[in-house]
């Protein structure tokens, strides 16, 4: 079984400065805080809700009055500044000014902001103008604050009241600071008032600077279907923040449309690079999402990466996804996703990575993924997916790694997956596929790695499989497989890894295994391979478990895995070995496990075993040893298991081996023992002592 590494993408950095619609950002440390108060609160009336109450006239450029000006509530507002331009005045130009700037830099309907830099620059050297020329410095925040009332008498579509409670008095209150960003003003207006907004048409409704309408409500219904409130992590979700500083959320609306910096009168605009504001990017793995994945998500037509992997999401995959023209990542893994796979997804041209593994995904593979023609990474693998592989499959030229395992998938194996030739992995474990494997698969010249093991397959192991010179990873465990094991898997100098233990297979073993000098883990166990272990094997420098149990295998074992040098396990169990234990084993000092029970041994059992120090396991039950039990078995401080029952071992039961102090098994019984036994021993967990019919020494 193979495990996919998944890449996580970072989000992209948050620019600072203060937003205006459109995706222009005004420098923090340049702009002073009672123009922004201005622009803001008359681009949020100007913009919210359906056609104003009678406004001033957008084509005002200079403070004027005109016929179409709202009558002014009746206050004494005119006694609170010493200026003589009146509050509804101030307040007429600040909306239509404001409301012209707003219009020039908002994007249109395909996203593309059309004014061009000097019509932007002549705009703002209005608003600002105008403004220097009505107000003195000294009485800005008290016309701000009083002419609120005056633009609230325009608009009937929010409650200005919350707006002037709490948004208003935040801006009032950044008057003596300098601004950091303007995230860190809109961030602290409350959820309350960002309700308000978001019912006329503002904030969560509209779309921030540069951002889309249409992605900002997909990303809401997101939030609203998978338990937003509950995520782990959610920074300015639901805000009328950007919506690249969403977390998770990537746009191509980085570096602005356009940057602009102001320095007393100057004002310059420079030009950069345009961006969609769309978004590109939704990485929300391992974070607490939960229920269903809404259809709107099908609305992000520029997105190319969707993570949002190790979640809790349920119910099916919603076909929206194959809206989804531009997408290239899409990893829905480790979920409770149900249901099928949508066809749609078939519509994916662009797609790279499709990762559904992990989930409860039933019904069929759908051959619709045969279209995805630009595809290098599929794993479908962990699901409850039936029926038969798809032979459409093998249009995925450009298929690097198929995971398919852990499944309910039945059929044969497609011979035309050999033409997939740049596959580097193939795992197609863990189903019920019946039948040959193909010869053809020896034609993926790229394949590293071939999973076929815990299926039904039949016949012989295809001596084609020696072509497969990059091959590390070879299992085919758990089959029906028969015949010999070719000699042309000695070829693969690359192997790391053989697994072909519980199948049919008859023969002898290859000495060729013994020129894969990075072979690692040797399994051969549990089928009907017969004659001597070749002596070659002890070439393999590298090996770390070496498995031939359950065999046939007979003669001596050879003296050459002595200079196994990085064996951790030795299973020769359940053979027909016989002669000597080769004392040259006790050199392998890395040896946790030692299995040769069930053979038919002879002779005493070498003192030199007492040297493998890291040995956790030692049985050598069910043979016809004779002789001593060693007292130098007392040193091996790590052992556990202790079974040598059921041979013709005769004197007494070594006092030493009442030093075990990790002992947990003990099987001694079927030999021919006399005295005492060590009253160390009595403390072990499980044991057959009591068959031996002899006293503890301390008795």
């Amino acid at each position: 079984m193979f495990s996919p590494t998944l890449r996580v993408l970072g989000r992209s950095p948050i620019a600072s400065g203060l937003s205006i619609p459109g995706g222009l950002i005004v420098s923090a440390r340049t702009v002073t805080l009672w123009w922004f108060g201005c622009v803001v609160v008359a681009a949020l009336l100007s913009a919210c809700g359906d056609d104003p109450e009678p406004t001033p006239s957008a084509q005002w450029s200079t403070p004027q009055s005109s016929p179409q000006d709202p009558t002014p509530p009746a206050t004494d507002d005119s006694q609170a500044v010493s200026s003589s331009v009146s509050l509804q005045e101030y307040a007429a130009y600040c909306a239509s000014a404001g409301a012209d700037l707003a219009a020039a830099v908002s994007p249109d309907v395909d996203g593309r902001v059309t004014a061009t830099n000097g019509e932007v620059s002549e705009l703002l050297a209005d608003l600002i103008g105008g403004m220097e020329a009505m107000v003195p410095p000294d009485e800005v925040a008290a016309y701000h604050a009083e002419s609120a009332a005056v633009m609230r008498s325009w608009k009937g579509v929010v409650d200005y009241r919350k707006v002037e409670e709490t948004y208003n008095p935040l801006i009032l209150h950044s008057l003596t600071a300098p601004i950091q960003s303007a995230q860190e003003v809109e961030r602290d207006i409350p959820a309350a008032v960002r309700e308000q907004l978001a019912s006329a048409g503002c904030i969560a409704g509209k779309s921030g600077p540069g951002d889309d309408p249409a992605d900002r409500r997909a990303l809401a219904a997101l939030y609203d279907a998978t338990d937003g409130a509950n995520w782990r992590f959610k920074t300015d979700w639901m805000s009328n923040a950007p919506l690249r500083e969403w977390y998770g959320v990537i746009t191509d609306s980085g570096p602005p449309a356009a940057t602009l910096t102001l320095w007393g009168n100057l004002h310059q605009v420079r030009s950069d690079e345009t961006y969609s504001g769309r978004v590109t990017n939704l990485n929300l793995p391992s974070n607490r999402l939960s229920g269903e994945i809404p259809s709107q998500i099908g609305n992000l037509s520029n997105l190319t990466t969707l993570h949002l992997y190790e979640n809790q999401l349920s119910r099916n995959i919603p076909s929206e996804l194959g809206n989804l023209a531009n997408l290239r990542e899409l990893f829905l893994n480790e979920n409770q996703l149900t249901g099928s796979i949508p066809s749609e997804i078939g519509n994916l041209s662009n797609l790279r990575e499709l990762s559904f593994y992990g989930n409860q995904l039933s019904r069929t593979i759908p051959s619709e993924l045969g279209n995805l023609s630009n595809l290098e990474y599929l794993y479908l693998d962990s699901n409850r997916l039936r029926g038969s592989i798809p032979s459409e499959l093998i249009r995925l030229a450009n298929l690097r790694e198929l995971f398919l395992n852990d499944n309910q998938l039945s059929g044969s194996i497609p011979s035309e997956l050999g033409s997939l030739t740049a596959l580097g992995y193939l795992d197609l474990a863990n189903n019920y596929l019946s039948g040959d494997i193909p010869s053809e698969i020896g034609n993926i010249a790229n394949l590293t790695g071939l999973g076929l093991d815990g299926n039904q397959l039949s016949g012989s192991i295809p001596s084609d499989l020696g072509n497969l010179s990059n091959l590390e990873y070879l299992y085919l465990n758990s089959n029906r497989l028969s015949g010999e094991i070719p000699s042309e898997i000695g070829d693969l100098g690359n192997l790391r890894e053989v697994f072909i233990t519980n199948n049919e297979l008859s023969g002898g073993i290859p000495s060729e295994l013994g020129n894969l000098g990075n072979l690692t883990k040797l399994l051969f166990g549990g089928n009907r391979l017969r004659g001597e272990i070749p002596p070659e094997l002890g070439n393999l420098s590298r090996l770390t478990i070496l498995a031939l149990s359950n065999n046939e295998l007979s003669r001596d074992i050879p003296t050459e895995l002595g200079n196994l040098s990085n064996l951790t396990e030795l299973f020769l169990g359940g053979n027909h070995f016989s002669g000597e234990i080769p004392p040259e084993l006790g050199s392998l000092t890395r040896l946790i496990e030692l299995h040769l029970e069930a053979n038919w041994l002879t002779g005493a059992i070498p003192s030199e075993l007492g040297n493998l120090s890291n040995l956790t396991a030692l049985s050598l039950r069910d043979n016809r040893l004779t002789g001593a039990i060693p007292s130098e078995l007392g040193n091996l401080s790590n052992l556990t298991i202790l079974s040598l029952r059921s041979n013709q071992l005769t004197g007494e039961i070594p006092p030493e081996l009442g030093n075990l102090a990790k002992l947990e098994t003990l099987y001694l019984a079927g030999n021919p023992l006399t005295g005492c036994i060590p009253a160390g021993l009595r403390a072990v967990p499980e044991n057959d002592l009591s068959n031996l019919g002899l006293p503890f020494c301390d008795e």
